[in-house]
């Protein structure tokens, strides 16, 4: 069985910014054969109650949307199966064919191997996956692993984050390098360099005839000053 030709997109409400309604259009364009699932958090807590009860009560002890918004990705892709990607990308060109054979697809983020003018601190030689698009065919292992590790790295922190790095290592993409690349080298796992997904031309990775994704990168002017400043109630 192929991975399913399905979107997945969550906010927190039903209420879309404009720009964020453009972006589903985009991708209603571009991938005009798969289906849009748009998910809001009262939708998140349903898929969890239903597939996942025992982590149903600890939901609302998670201290922000965007971590809601991690758990969430690797819930559906475990459970549905098909593409999760933020609402604040759009695609670049149609999702490959010939990706869909294989159970799980994820790119690098930041990958100096390959791309040494990426560089960008904090990380330094440290390559980090893609975290903002995922594709996997339901049921797969690793993204149960990810859910899993996830809620034992937040209680470990006491249900808090109180930096940007706490976040990216409970739930984040920092989470999601630990689990997935020891797997890497698995034939039922594609995972692609970092010009198909991560390119972002203010970081000195500029987009290549590979690219496939564009992300916006609104995190910055969101959760993470959510994070820095959290009696603002960005959530």
């Amino acid at each position: 069985m192929p991975i399913p030709k399905k979107l997945h997109f969550t906010f927190a409400t039903d209420q879309l910014p404009e720009r964020y309604q453009r972006n589903l259009e985009v991708w209603r364009s571009v991938c005009p054969e798969w289906e849009i699932c748009f998910y809001t958090d009262k939708d998140v807590y349903a898929l969890f109650e239903e597939h996942f009860p025992e982590y149903f009560d600890v939901l609302p002890k998670i201290p922000y949307g965007a971590m809601l918004a991690d758990f969430f990705r690797y819930a559906v892709l475990y459970i549905q199966g098909g593409l999760y990607s933020d609402i604040d990308t759009t695609p670049l060109k149609p999702i490959p064919e010939e990706w869909l054979a294989f159970d799980g697809v994820i790119g690098y983020e930041y990958q100096p191997s390959k791309f040494p003018g990426s560089y960008r601190f904090p990380w330094k030689d440290k390559e980090l996956l893609c975290q903002w698009t995922l594709l996997s065919k339901p049921g797969y292992f690793l993204f149960k692993e990810a859910l899993e590790e996830a809620f034992r790295r937040l209680e470990k922190f006491d249900f808090q984050a109180m930096s940007i790095t706490d976040v990216l290592y409970t739930s984040g993409p920092l989470l999601l390098t630990d689990i997935a690349l020891p797997y890497q080298k698995r034939k039922e796992l594609l995972t692609l360099d970092a010009d198909f997904f991560g390119c972002r031309e203010d970081e000195n990775l500029p987009f290549t005839k590979r690219s496939v994704i564009a992300h916006q990168r609104d995190g910055k002017d969101r959760w993470m000053v959510q994070v820095k400043l959290p009696h603002l109630n960005l959530r």
